[in-house]
């Protein structure tokens, strides 16, 4: 596994996302989580400081005079880029927010998007918690019995690794066996959006579409299956996952296919009492295709 770059961004104006101010980074050795360097920048944001309309930077070093002073993004490029790039795995506590800034950065500078992979500790805490909603490096510092000085890019960064450091500690698991048991991919710098995408968590249709193209382990002609295409409720594929994954095997080693495309399906498989889905509202709505409805048990039984 590639080695970490731990990061944090701070802006100087509230209304503008690229006014990116500081980023501290955080070089981390992937298997021991031992840190090998770290660094902060100092950026001349070239826009309003406003105390990002609230005291957020009351604890950092960081103030208009030294903005005005510090380099422009444009002359911190090259330095940065020496960090985040694809010989790194990119690591932050709701770390899209912080590729968004940079992202919006660059293109005021008109400089190139630097292509990393990514991955949140954020959203790592909450699924070792198995929380609904994400939790801010104070409460996730309050729930480990660590202190920390909150908005403080190098505080910050530093309470990312320990995040990461604590789930594994916890899990018993290196940081690559916990994306593994997690099932969890990494966000892509180039491809990310302008929006409060929280990454990284394949959705559900995502792991389908792959499930659906992987191939048969053997093959064995059934006439029920053969040239056969398959459609699931999508309630159905959401809470019974695992079950998906024995269905496809058995239809695809019988010589059907699997589709996320309704109208192409020969059978959409489902139980009678899940709530009516929104694939299910389409046959409804659209009795000139013929397709039929069957349960599970249907497909489990020609094992």
């Amino acid at each position: 596994m590639k080695n970490l770059v731990f990061v944090d961004t701070e802006a100087s104006y509230s209304k503008d996302v690229s006014s990116v101010c500081c980023v501290s980074l955080i070089v981390v050795d992937s298997s021991s989580l031992k840190e090998i360097s770290k660094k902060t920048f100092f950026i001349n944001s070239e826009t309003i400081y406003d105390n990002y309309g609230n005291n957020s930077f009351v604890n950092i070093d960081i103030n208009p005079e030294r903005i005005k002073n510090a380099p422009t993004m444009a002359e911190v490029y090259k330095e940065l880029k020496k960090y985040l790039n694809d010989n790194y795995i990119i690591v932050g506590h709701a770390v899209a927010n912080d590729v968004r800034m940079l992202n919006k950065c660059f293109a005021k500078y008109n400089l190139p998007i630097l292509k990393y992979s990514y991955l949140c500790s954020q959203m790592l805490y909450r699924i070792y918690k198995g929380d609904k909603e994400n939790k801010s490096l104070e409460k996730v510092a309050y729930e480990m019995g660590k202190t920390f000085v909150a908005h403080h890019c190098e505080e910050d960064v530093a309470m990312s690794l320990e995040t990461i450091r604590y789930i594994c500690e916890k899990e018993n698991h290196s940081l690559e066996q916990l994306l593994k048991s997690y099932d969890i991919s990494l966000g892509l710098s180039y491809k990310h959006k302008d929006c409060s995408s929280s990454l990284v968590h394949r959705s559900i249709h995502a792991r389908c579409e792959e499930l659906f193209d992987t191939e048969p382990i053997s093959f064995k002609a059934d006439e029920f299956f053969t040239n056969k295409y398959f459609a699931f409720d999508e309630v159905f594929e959401k809470e019974n996952f695992e079950l998906l994954k024995d269905m496809v095997i058995i239809i695809k080693s019988h010589g059907g296919y699997c589709t996320n495309k309704i109208e192409q399906s020969s059978y959409f498989v489902s139980y009678p009492n899940i709530e009516v889905s929104k694939r299910k509202k389409y046959l409804l709505n659209h009795k000139d295709l013929v397709v039929t409805f069957i349960v599970p048990e249907e497909i489990l039984s020609r094992k």
